[in-house]
């Protein structure tokens, strides 16, 4: 099992923070910034296109844009989509942002249950912005969209209970919460996801203002807020308020890229240190080495050496007797080894193999500051060899 060290866990809870703004960056591409949005919103731009048409039938509606997000929490992944895959009710136009939640009817019956016709909920007031998710069928979505609306919730995305490619305008009284119609698909896409576990944002905004030609058979699309922006501007509002266009999103990747780079200015800093203090303690191990080797070297010079007589036993750094007439060392503590032996063995550890005595501590060459310096290389775990 790997412990994180300090360090370690600092840059794993910056990488948790970086997770945690690049969700948000991603999932508010849409704040509640938002416009009441009625009939009189597009006159200026119908205006010219009935005077040419006057005998034609013209309809509108607007269609919107939904941004889903969630993050897997086991993989630590973000998941976010766009499409433009709804259309907003004739009750009004609104953008809406807010945490996804089913909503579903108190019923033993599934249908009734999955329909949120019915009261009681399966959900209190929430706590949060919250989008309520229900499936069409069984009662009138005015009655859904009520439902939705007294539970606390800010939106409502209603999603076909059939596959049918083509979405319709549905009809909700006006002055309520902002509603959407979408795809079956979509909708068993953001009701897969909340089973699984996972917090899903959803964002709605809007995408385009289009005019149905009955007549012609023929459909017009613009983009809405080309369709209305002149308006409102002129209405007072400031231009900073109108939310950017979907495609224009380089803010929130640059809020990304910087979580990036900070994330890698900590790694990158941290391996400089790490580097550093290494490199300093190799500098320092080796000034100790070449010290208390000239003081080793100095030390011996006082150390006894004489002429083995061949009754000095065996050497225990060579596990070799010693015979006559070989250069032999007898420390001050007493035991005796090969010259060549324990020359060797104490120029690298400057302690009796036996009884560990310390000969340039012995003979007075080891200052206080060389005795301090020399206990902290023994404990930091660094040997000589």
């Amino acid at each position: 099992m790997r412990v994180l060290s300090s360090n370690s866990r600092n840059v794993y809870g910056t990488y948790l923070v970086a997770l945690e703004l690049a969700v948000l960056a991603v999932a508010s591409v849409r704040t509640e910034q938002s416009f009441n949005f009625s009939n009189n919103d597009l006159d200026s731009y119908t205006s010219t296109v009935m005077s040419k048409i006057a005998d034609m039938r013209v309809s509108q509606y607007v269609n919107a844009m939904i941004n889903i997000t969630y993050v897997d929490k086991i993989k630590r992944n973000i998941f976010t989509s766009t499409r433009p895959y709804g259309r907003f009710s004739n009750g009004g136009v609104k953008s809406f942002f807010g945490l996804a939640a089913l909503l579903y009817s108190q019923s033993d019956n599934e249908t009734v249950a999955e329909s949120g016709c019915t009261l009681p909920l399966n959900i209190t007031k929430p706590t949060v912005p919250t989008i309520a998710i229900i499936k069409r069928g069984v009662c009138r979505f005015d009655k859904k969209v009520e439902n939705a609306e007294s539970m606390g919730a800010i939106g409502v995305i209603i999603y076909d209970d059939e596959i049918d490619d083509n979405l319709k305008t549905i009809q909700v009284e006006k002055e309520r919460i902002p509603t959407i119609f979408t795809y079956r698909t979509t909708g068993e896409e953001i009701l897969s996801r909340i089973q699984e576990g996972h917090k899903v944002y959803i964002s709605v905004w809007e995408h385009q203002a289009c005019l149905v030609m009955e007549s012609a058979k023929e459909l017009r699309c613009k983009n809405y807020y080309d369709a209305i922006n002149g308006e409102t501007i002129d209405r007072g509002i400031p231009r900073n308020a109108v939310p950017s266009s979907p495609e224009n999103i380089s803010g929130y990747v640059a809020i990304v890229a910087l979580c990036i780079a900070v994330l890698m200015a900590i790694l990158i800093t941290l391996f400089l240190q790490y580097y550093y203090h290494r490199h300093r303690s190799m500098q320092n191990k080796e000034m100790l080495e070449r010290n208390m080797g000239k003081k080793t070297k100095k030390a011996l010079t006082q150390v006894t050496l004489f002429l083995a007589t061949g009754n000095e036993g065996d050497c225990t750094v060579c596990i070799e007797l010693m015979k006559s007439g070989d250069e032999a060392r007898q420390l001050p503590c007493g035991h005796t080894f090969h010259r060549a032996c324990v020359d060797d063995w104490l120029l690298k550890r400057r302690k009796c193999p036996l009884c560990n005595l310390n000969i340039v501590e012995h003979f007075g060459l080891l200052d206080a500051n060389n005795e301090q310096s020399e206990d902290e290389y023994e404990t930091s775990g660094i040997t000589a060899l």
